[in-house]
C-alpha cells in the first residue's frame, strides 16, 4: 500500500524537485517511512537534488527527531550514503542542483551517527523490516536477472544486517547494486540493494570480531564487504554469496586509511591481516579464508591449512563461517 503511495507523491510532483522537498517534510514525523521510500524510489540524480532541499528546509533539532525512529534512521542513512558518493564525483552540485546550507551536510552525519536508533543497532545485527521482507520475496521470484538462475525460497533465518559502521569496522560496499550503470547493468536495479545480509549468528560474529580486532587496534578499523542478500536470493555479483554464513572483507594496510587494494601493493601489511585471521579463527575456529596472498596460503605453517587461494580474490578475503559460531 505504502509503495503506490509513494509512487503516486512522485508522479505528483514530478518535475517539481523542491515542492516534493517541502511536501516530505511536511509528512516526515508520522510518515518516515513513506519518505524514505520516495527517496528510495529516485534515481541518483533526483534522490541528491530533492535529498539537498530536504536537508536545506529541516532545522538540526526536526533532523534529529526525525532520526529518533528506526524508518527515519535508514532515510538519513541513504541521504548520507547519496550525498557523500555524488560529492565524490568530478562537478559536484552541478546541473540545477542546489547547495547544501552551511553546515547541513555535517548536521546529517552527526545526526545519523549520534541518534538513539543507531546507538541501540549499532550493539546488535538489525532485523529486516516486514516491507522489506516482503518486497524481497517478490523480488526473488519476479526479478529479471533471477529467470537465468536458480530461483530460491526465500530463507527467513538470512534477514538481518549488518549496521554500516560499529566499533572496529566499517561497510566499504553497501548498495552495490542500487543503482546500477552503465546501461548494461540496469537490470541489476532493486529498491533497497542491500548486499549485507545474514544470518543473525553471521553478523552477530562480525560485531564480535571487529570489537576484538578494535580492542587491539583501535586507529585501524576493518573495512567489511558484501555478505548475502534477503534471504539468500541469487546475487548477479556473486556465487558463493547465498546462505548468509559468508563475507568478503579487504586485506589490512599498513596506514590508517581506508580504501581498495591488493596484496601485492605496498600499502599491504601482510602481518596485520595475518593477525586477523588468528583472531577470528581463536574466536571462531571453524572458519576457512579465500586469499591470494600465497605468503599466507603456501609458506605460512599458522594459516596454511586454511587460507587457500581463489579466483578474483587478490583484493579481499573471502570469509566463510563452516561451525562454532
Amino acid at each position: 500500500m505504502s509503495d503506490a503511495r509513494a509512487h503516486a507523491i512522485l508522479k505528483r510532483f514530478y518535475g517539481k524537485p523542491q515542492e516534493l522537498a517541502v511536501y516530505l517534510t511536511k509528512i516526515r514525523i508520522c510518515q518516515a517511512k513513506l519518505v524514505f521510500e520516495v527517496f528510495a524510489l529516485l534515481n541518483r540524480y533526483s534522490r541528491v537534488d530533492v535529498g539537498v532541499r530536504f536537508l536545506n528546509i529541516l532545522s538540526p533539532a526536526s533532523l534529529f527527531q526525525l532520526l529518533a525512529s528506526g524508518d527515519g534512521q535508514f532515510l538519513g542513512q541513504l541521504l548520507e550514503d547519496s550525498l557523500m558518493d555524488y560529492k565524490l564525483q568530478p562537478g559536484a552540485y552541478r546541473d540545477g542542483i542546489p547547495s547544501l546550507s552551511n553546515g547541513r551536510f555535517e548536521n546529517l552525519r552527526y545526526a545519523v551517527g549520534n541518534s538513539p536508533f543507531l546507538k541501540e543497532e549499532i550493539r546488535a545485527p538489525r532485523k529486516l523490516s516486514e516491507c522489506e521482507i516482503d518486497y524481497y520475496i517478490n523480488y526473488g521470484k519476479t526479478s529479471r536477472f533471477i529467470s537465468a538462475w536458480k530461483r530460491k525460497v526465500f530463507d527467513k533465518d538470512i534477514s538481518w544486517q549488518l549496521p554500516r559502521r560499529g566499533v572496529g569496522y566499517v561497510v566499504y560496499n553497501p548498495d552495490d547494486l542500487a543503482d546500477a550503470n552503465p546501461k548494461r547493468k540496469r537490470k541489476l536495479r532493486d529498491r533497497y540493494g542491500y548486499d549485507q545480509i545474514g544470518t543473525k549468528e553471521t553478523v552477530s560474529a562480525m560485531i564480535k570480531i571487529a570489537k576484538k580486532w578494535h580492542s587491539k587496534y583501535p586507529n585501524k578499523p576493518l573495512q567489511y564487504g558484501d555478505i548475502s542478500r534477503h534471504g539468500g536470493i541469487d546475487t548477479p555479483d556473486h556465487s558463493t554469496h547465498e546462505d548468509g554464513k559468508a563475507f568478503d572483507m579487504r586485506p589490512l594496510r599498513k596506514d590508517n586509511n581506508l580504501g581498495p587494494l591488493t596484496y601485492n601493493s605496498r600499502i599491504y601489511s601482510r602481518k596485520l591481516t595475518k593477525d586477523l585471521i588468528l583472531i577470528v579463527r581463536g574466536l571462531f575456529s571453524g572458519t576457512r579464508f579465500l586469499f591470494n596472498d600465497n605468503q599466507l596460503n603456501a609458506q605460512d605453517r599458522s594459516t596454511r591449512t586454511f587460507v587457500n587461494p581463489a579466483k578474483g580474490h587478490n583484493n579481499h578475503l573471502h570469509i566463510i563461517f563452516a561451525g562454532g559460531i
